[in-house]
């Protein structure tokens, strides 16, 4: 009797350790086999159209011949290799474009779903009632060129704090996540009240006074820099280019005008300065290219119209305590609008020539890297990101190897940010008010956000954002 009750037990056991164990092999790799077809066959959205949903047995050679129907049977390819080599070898594979039901994805064009399932015989388990053992997969694929990442806020330091302060309300409207292993990787501690939709931070939020509302999702992992493989844009093989556009003041000496010679500039780096007697009430116009030595802006009365582009600012970085820096159409003076084609990207960077030196000291000339300083309370900003190119609505790019700050003060004067500020390894500090309109998403080493007086609104809208683009999985 007593080896009798016994030898239940143990086939109990057995039909654990054989039975669910295989089962869990089965399952990663019908998994597998799920991911890799979903994502071959999203390579071919939205290129091709043809609908189908079901099996891939089921797939007629005619179908698998049509070129409209390259993305289902390219996901067919792909799973029935996957299984033949790795079993199991009776699976079924179906497959659904627009994706079923069964999904969040449903009906969405976008995407393609691949379901891998099977059934097998008990080994043990039969014994105790249980004759068979199904197993399945689900994978859905996207393959999209406006994927907007979900965050307002996203801080990269693996050991840092990054703060929300200030005695007035903070409004972030995408989600909050800070990759900090160290406590605490969020401090929230100003006096006034504020809201995100969410925070997610490795080591956790801490709320000093308790007035934030946000979130927090779990688990929350690090996300790594999402824009690590993004290229740089490269050097420019033309100046940038100053003129007057109303006024009576004249292009400052080191700046480039038409004509100037981008080796003997780039030779001899000069910041170009708007400052002094020479540029009050002056108006002035500047094309992108490069602008060896920076910019520095310190009139009250001075206006900089930026013409659509790249502004590649190769060392000193711009430094702007007074005056008014709007981004335009072409041709234009009102602020860019996305119908205009107009916007901007600064990449911040140094002069090529100087690397070496630079490194060595970081003050060896205006050629070496520099901070991007808006900050004084008669500082009107007014930037939107650039619209075409590779880089399409980032407005600011900070070398990667630069880690110096990028300072955005819009306390007492006009701020208006729209688009992504990426800067992979430096703080951005944004500090504004009720007259501060920020629809930017911040991709930084670390972050710190004040809303002093009035509530600084961080908007969140997918339409002003940097897009990724390409294949990836979604579920």
């Amino acid at each position: 009797m007593i080896f009798a009750g016994g030898l239940v037990a143990i086939i109990a056991v057995a039909a654990l350790v054989f039975d669910t164990g295989q089962s869990l092999v089965d399952r990663r790799t019908q998994q597998n086999a799920a991911d890799a077809a979903a994502l071959a066959g999203a390579r071919y959205l939205p290129i091709v159209t043809g609908q189908y949903q079901g099996l891939c047995s089921d797939l007629s050679a005619g179908q698998r011949a049509n070129a409209n129907m390259k993305h289902v049977t390219a996901a067919c390819e792909v799973a029935e290799a996957y299984l033949a080599a790795d079993g199991p070898a009776n699976a079924a594979i179906t497959v659904k474009y627009p994706p079923g039901p069964e999904t969040q994805f449903s009906g969405q064009t976008q995407n393609i779903e691949v379901i891998v399932d099977s059934t097998r015989p008990s080994v043990f388990s039969g014994i105790l009632g249980l004759t068979s053992h199904h197993t399945g997969a689900l994978a859905v694929a996207r393959n999209s060129s406006n994927n907007a990442l979900p965050f307002s806020l996203l801080s990269l330091d693996p050991c840092g704090t990054s703060k929300i302060t200030g005695g007035g309300g903070v409004v972030v409207g995408g989600a909050i996540h800070v990759d900090s292993a160290c406590a605490p990787g969020l401090m929230i501690n100003g006096n006034g009240s504020g809201q995100a939709s969410s925070c997610d931070s490795v080591s956790g939020v801490v709320d000093q006074h308790g007035n934030f509302d946000c979130p927090e999702p779990s688990p929350i992992q690090v996300s790594g820099d999402p824009l690590v493989g993004l290229a740089t844009p490269p050097e420019p093989t033309i100046l940038g280019r100053v003129e007057v556009d109303a006024g009576s003041g004249s292009v400052p000496g080191n700046c480039p005008v038409a004509g100037s010679d981008l080796a003997t500039f780039k030779a001899n780096p000069q910041t170009c300065q708007f400052q002094g007697g020479g540029v009050n009430n002056t108006k002035y116009r500047l094309y992108p290219g490069y602008y060896p030595g920076g910019i520095v802006v310190n009139s009250e009365t001075v206006t900089l119209y930026l013409e659509p582009g790249i502004y590649w600012i190769g060392g000193g970085g711009i430094s702007m305590t007074k005056g008014t820096l709007i981004a335009v159409d072409s041709g234009g003076t009102a602020f860019a609008t996305d119908a205009g084609g107009g916007g901007v990207l600064i990449y911040n960077s140094e002069d090529s020539l100087f690397s070496d030196q630079c490194e060595a000291d970081p003050s060896y000339n205006a050629g070496c890297f520099g901070g991007l300083q808006f900050n004084g309370n008669t500082v009107s900003l007014q930037l939107r990101g650039i619209a075409t190119t590779l880089w399409e609505n980032m407005v600011i790019f900070q070398d990667r190897s630069n880690t110096n700050e990028i300072r955005v003060n819009g306390n007492g004067a006009t701020t208006i940010l729209v688009g992504t500020v990426y800067a992979a390894n430096a703080e951005v500090w944004i500090n504004g008010d009720g007259g501060s309109s920020v629809s930017a998403q911040v991709i930084a080493y670390n972050f710190t956000i004040n809303g002093n007086g009035g509530t600084l609104l961080v908007d969140y809208n997918p339409d002003d954002l940097f897009q990724l683009e390409g294949v990836g999985l979604v579920e």
